[in-house]
């Protein structure tokens, strides 16, 4: 297990969260999509243009996705315009995050 598989792992979970918020307020989509919409094709990152795609599809959808564990997964977590607006500021529960991530990560290779 490596620093960066626990980042992975961490992100994974900071989704999880952001979904959950997501869910009762919808309107964090237009707000994310909005910030991909102005920018041209060519100043996004790959990441970025699949999220714009994406952001076409229906909240159940989109959710499936950025949750999926699997190199998709990590390329839009890795390029979330949800982590600009739901981003966590509050080092603790970031600390947290990290700390669950090992974790996981540990038990799965036992």
């Amino acid at each position: 297990m490596t620093a960066h598989d626990i980042a992975e792992r961490a992100r994974l979970l900071s989704h999880a969260r952001y979904a959950k918020i997501i869910d009762s307020n919808q309107s964090l989509i237009t707000q994310a999509s909005d910030l991909l919409e102005g920018a041209a094709d060519h100043a996004l990152t790959s990441g970025q243009l699949v999220w714009r795609s994406l952001f076409k599809s229906n909240w159940n959808d989109i959710r499936r996705e950025m949750l999926r564990d699997d190199p998709q997964g990590r390329l839009l977590r890795s390029n979330s315009p949800f982590s600009l607006i739901l981003g966590e500021t509050d080092p603790e529960l970031r600390r947290k995050e990290w700390r669950q991530a090992k974790s996981e990560l540990s038990n799965q290779r036992t």
